[in-house]
């Protein structure tokens, strides 16, 4: 896996009402992926666990989000090549905390 696209957080121009740029914002991205059959979170380019359950990996990354604060998100990868992603959680979006998964 190159981890290279997963070393800097992104950054979001947010916009005012009538699209005027208003501030350059950093996101803080945690990636839950399965890396050679362990479950993982992928930060800034460093990988973190393993965990026994995918589930227990997202509440981790949760968890860990969460103390980061500001634009702090998690993703899931949806397969093991990486080619797409689902947003399971958003900070100031999303309730904290989140209702568990339950570990499988």
């Amino acid at each position: 896996m190159n981890r290279d696209a997963f070393r800097r957080p992104g950054e979001v121009v947010e916009q005012e009402p009538g699209g005027r740029p208003l501030t350059r914002v950093r996101h803080s991205r945690y990636f839950v992926v399965l890396e050679n059959d362990r479950w993982m979170i992928l930060f800034d380019g460093a990988l973190y666990g393993p965990y026994r359950a995918k589930a227990q990996a997202i509440n981790n990354a949760i968890d860990t989000a969460q103390l980061a604060k500001g634009k702090s998100q998690v993703f899931v990868a949806k397969d093991q090549n990486y080619d797409s992603f689902e947003l399971v959680w958003t900070f100031g979006v999303d309730a904290y905390p989140p209702p568990r998964l339950a570990s499988s």
